[in-house]
């Protein structure tokens, strides 16, 4: 019964699970490096409601050589173990992960990562 409602109360939202910290030069996160383990594309999400102010980022990996989201495009997230909701945010830019130090002027070196479930 819980998974049907979680199901009915995310269906709109993508889900996500965290990898941690992620560092854009060296690649290293909390499970693993990016760069030995990742052959796809990184999204950069911004919180709405951070753009006059610090902007908090978010990197999501995915499986892909290019993203299926446009530039300013919205999505809610969930995290994908325990259903709780992280909230709406746009996406602002993407890269090859192997080039996802083009990244740093937009989103600084250590941001938290996650990848699609």
């Amino acid at each position: 019964m819980r998974n049907r409602t979680l199901q009915r109360r995310y269906s709109n939202s993508c889900a996500i699970l965290g990898v941690g910290k992620v560092n854009l030069i060296t690649g290293k996160c909390k499970y693993f490096n990016i760069f030995d383990t990742w052959d796809g594309t990184v999204e950069v999400w911004q919180s709405p409601g951070t753009y006059n102010k610090s902007p908090k980022f978010k990197l999501v990996f995915t499986a892909g050589t290019s993203s299926s989201v446009n530039n300013g495009d919205t999505r809610d997230f969930h995290q994908d173990q325990t259903g709780r909701a992280i909230g709406q945010w746009q996406k602002v830019a993407d890269a090859r992960v192997k080039d996802m130090t083009t990244l740093l002027s937009v989103c600084g070196n250590r941001v938290s990562g996650f990848t699609y479930k």
